[in-house]
């Protein structure tokens, strides 16, 4: 049978599971020994490979996604009951830091674009690359780093490739407001 968890980093302190893996599942993680699943870990979500201090940074895909609140044991699940995310503290309510603004409001009739000679409209393309959770902001800058301006050459109707990132994702709580925001 296939492991059915997976470290996504050598400096981890999470692995993720591919499969609801109930409380009390001994997995076998070979020359690493074996991992004791101490509570109920659905699939998708992380569980602590080793044991965690509170207030250590727990790292995923090599990168910090929250502190510890409290103390973690090595099997437990980690979320966002024992996980918190510094860049949100400044505004809980709605996790955006505090130099966070609306977007301003634009009419329904005008768009951001403009005007080509023969009086026509156009905007700009980009491509834009977004990551879904912080722990992926890294390889999505790096894939838009990629295109430079002698690789988009050849794509005459495209004006570059942007990544668009964010602090959330891992420590959020899903189905709330953050993660609403993040889904729209």
């Amino acid at each position: 049978m296939a492991v059915p968890v997976l470290r996504l980093h050598d400096d981890d302190e999470v692995m993720v599971s591919i499969c609801d893996l109930p409380s009390g599942t001994t997995v076998d993680l070979g020359p690493d020994g074996t991992l004791q699943v101490l509570e109920k870990i659905s699939s998708g979500h992380k569980v602590a490979c080793v044991a965690i201090a509170a207030n250590q940074p727990v790292h995923k895909y090599g990168e910090i996604i929250g502190i510890a609140t409290e103390s973690i044991q090595k099997g437990a699940w980690v979320h966002s009951h024992n996980l918190r995310n510094p860049a949100r503290d400044s505004s809980p309510d709605l996790g955006f830091p505090p130099s966070w603004t609306a977007p301003r409001q634009i009419s329904p009739f005008t768009f951001e674009g403009y005007r080509r000679p023969d009086g026509r409209v156009g905007t700009r393309n980009y491509v834009a690359v977004i990551s879904s959770v912080n722990c992926s902001a890294t390889v999505a800058h790096a894939v838009a780093a990629r295109f430079t301006p002698d690789r988009l050459a050849e794509f005459p109707n495209i004006d570059g490739v942007l990544a668009f990132t964010h602090d959330g994702g891992c420590g959020m709580p899903r189905h709330g407001l953050q993660h609403q925001i993040l889904s729209r």
